[in-house]
Formats: C-alpha cells, structure tokens, sequence
C-alpha cells in the first residue's frame, strides 16, 4: 500500500480558522506557526471555541516576518474588520494555563485587547508562545508544547473522514462533514483503495518524507466538531460526534486521529510518501 501527505494545516490562533498550506517547517513543538497565539481571560485561562463559537469565524493571516525575524499575523474578524499584530510588540511576561498546563507566555499592546474583547462581547487577551515554549509535553518533560490541546502534531486519514460520512448519512437528514471539522495538522490518504479506516490507531512509528513520527495517543473528541466551521452553529443533532461515539469509541474515549511527535527536523510537503514503520 502507498500512501502520502494530502493536506498541511496550520492554526495560527488557537480555535480559529486554520490554513491549508503546501509546505511547513518541522520542528519539537510542532509545525512551525501553528498554535503560537492564543486568547485569554482575565485569569490567564484559555478561551476556545467550546466557549465562543464564533471564533471559528475568525480568519488569522501569517504575514512575513519583520526585518529582525518577528512573526506578524493580521486578525479578521467576522465583520471584515482587520488588526495587525506583531510578536515584537509582546514582551510582558503573561501566566496562561491550557487544561491543567500552567506556563508562562507573552502579553501585548492593550489596544488589541481591547478590540478583541469589543468583538467577542467579553473581556479577553491576546498572548503569543515566545520562540520557545515554556510548557512541555506532559510525561516528556524535554519535549516543548505550542498552545495545543495536547500534542504538537495532529494526523488524521482520509479513509476515515470517509468511513464516519458513510456511518452518519445512514441516519436520515445527516450531512457529510469536512476534515476542517477536526482541526488536524497532517492528512494522510493512500493513492489508491487500500487504506482501512481508522487504520492510523494502530500506527506506532511512520515516516513522513524523511522525517519519523511515533505515536503519542489517540485524539479523544470533544463538542467542538460539533461545530459547522463555516456558520459556528452546533449540530442540532449533535453530530458527528454521535456517530464517533456510537462506530469509533476507544478505550481512551471517542476518537478521532492520533496525535503524534517528531524526532527531527525538517520539512514537509504535500504529496510526501507516508512509509509505516511499526
């Protein structure tokens, strides 16, 4: 069977619209810009999609670096309206948690506060990772950890997409979902019939172009796919996570994808070979 890399997804702000991109760098903490930016309440507590919808429609565009090598992101909202950020700006040393993560981040210009927490109807911060996270992987304390749920890497296939559709639309008024439902970094697909859905829950080792992977854990789900990313509104029949929850529940709960790490770094490009090494 050969497989390969169909789509690289980035997410430059936590819960909001991820890129397709044709090529990212690789590195400890994942592909290089994703999940570096977050927003926070008062408290430093992270703020999601679980908790405001709409930041689905929220659309955070990389801009190249500045002259001294600052990532600079441009923010559009729903309404059109755009800001533009530059990592320069955040050195206020900020204390942020994610889930039980408690590290350290950066905060910037209270302008931009103030606007997102206009457009959001509550009050939050924009924080950005630093060039380094200060959070590590939990149980491998020297593997660093972007603002990411809890993995630097999220690898779905599209065998599975598929076999989830077919399991939901034999329910009537189902539609199919789309991948962006599930966030993922890498999407792996064979070139012809021959890839088993949900065949990647049994993967431990594999090789992307010439950069290996081993596996972290199965990726347990949540409401948030739940959510159409292009309107923001719930299933009102709660899917497709009922249908995961009724064909695809793992003992580590209802799954979809595997998380993974990376020993290396280097690139990746769609089209790349997918090789299984254990």
């Amino acid at each position: 069977m050969s497989m390969h890399l169909t789509e690289l997804w980035i997410h430059p702000v936590k819960s909001m619209q991820g890129q397709a991109v044709a090529a990212a760098q690789v590195g400890a903490q994942g592909l290089a810009g994703d999940r570096q930016w977050l927003l926070a309440d008062e408290r430093g507590r992270f703020i999601t999609a679980r908790e405001v919808p709409e930041l689905l429609l929220w659309q955070p565009m990389p801009q190249p670096a500045d002259a001294s090598g600052h990532a600079r992101l441009q923010l559009r909202a729903p309404d059109g309206q755009v800001r533009s950020v530059s990592a320069a700006d955040y050195t206020h040393p900020a204390p942020v948690a994610v889930w039980r993560d408690a590290f350290g981040a950066w905060g910037g210009p209270a302008q931009t506060d103030a606007w997102l927490s206009e457009r959001l109807g509550r009050a939050c911060r924009l924080l950005y990772l630093g060039q380094r996270s200060q959070r590590a992987l939990a149980g491998q304390p020297g593997q660093p950890l972007s603002f990411a749920d809890s993995a630097p890497f999220l690898l779905c296939s599209q065998a599975s997409l598929a076999q989830l559709n077919r399991d939901m639309q034999q329910l009537p008024g189902r539609e199919p979902v789309t991948m962006r439902r599930f966030r993922p970094n890498l999407v792996v697909d064979a070139l012809a019939d021959g890839l088993a859905p949900y065949a990647e829950d049994g993967w431990t080792r594999l090789r992307i172009g010439a950069l290996e992977f081993s596996l972290y854990k199965h990726c347990t789900r949540c409401k948030i796919v739940n959510l159409d990313p292009h309107t923001a509104q719930l299933s009102p029949a709660k899917e497709p996570l009922q249908t995961l929850a009724r064909t695809h529940k793992l003992p580590a709960g209802v799954c979809f994808g595997v998380h993974l790490v990376a020993h290396g770094a280097g690139q990746l490009r769609v089209g790349d070979a997918v090789e299984l090494l254990a």
